[in-house]
């Protein structure tokens, strides 16, 4: 077993299936028998995230630093529920965790498709733990494999949660690149 796919079912998540399409059978007919779950960079979210793409981690409105996303949902209902969470491949750390569920109305949502435009999410990158500066913190998961795992279900109705993990590798925000530097 590869050491990610281990770490991943190590931290309870289920490894991504490739982005074109495959996902979760929901135990119903029609176009909303699969579930899935796509992400993108919220910058660009038409274009899909490879496993292992570049993530930037940008900072937060309230401080501190967060990866935006975008997600589509195939499957479920135009209104969800998200958590996330985000840990380290290298040392199983997590380093985000959503305590509380984010609701979202997905816009241009279909019946025909059980699925809808990119909805954009954030999860807050937890640097309050260790000895590290939050600087030196964030300079060190620079070009580090993140599993990123997202809990997607909806409000209400009888479909089930979707859960998917996928690869990404951290990327410092261009406002971070000269501090790291001089560490």
């Amino acid at each position: 077993m590869p050491i990610f796919a281990l770490v991943l079912t190590m931290l309870g998540c289920v490894p991504a299936p490739p982005l074109t399409g495959a996902g979760v059978d929901t135990g119903t007919d029609g176009p909303c028998a699969e579930k899935s779950i796509q992400i993108s960079s919220a910058a660009e979210p038409s274009i899909a995230l490879a496993s292992g793409a570049n993530l930037q981690m940008t900072h937060g409105p309230a401080g501190g630093w967060v990866l935006e996303i975008a997600f589509v949902v195939t499957g479920l209902s135009d209104t969800v529920s998200v958590s996330g969470s985000v840990s380290r491949t290298d040392t199983s750390s997590q380093i985000s965790q959503t305590a509380d569920p984010a609701f979202y109305q997905v816009t241009e949502y279909s019946d025909d498709t059980c699925s809808g435009s990119p909805t954009e999410h954030r999860l807050l990158l937890d640097h309050t733990s260790g000895t590290l500066s939050p600087e030196a913190w964030v300079c060190d998961l620079e070009d580090v494999e993140l599993a990123l795992c997202l809990d997607i279900g909806p409000v209400e109705g009888p479909r089930s949660h979707v859960t998917q993990c996928f690869a990404v590798v951290a990327t410092l925000d261009p406002i971070d690149v000269s501090t790291c530097a001089a560490l």
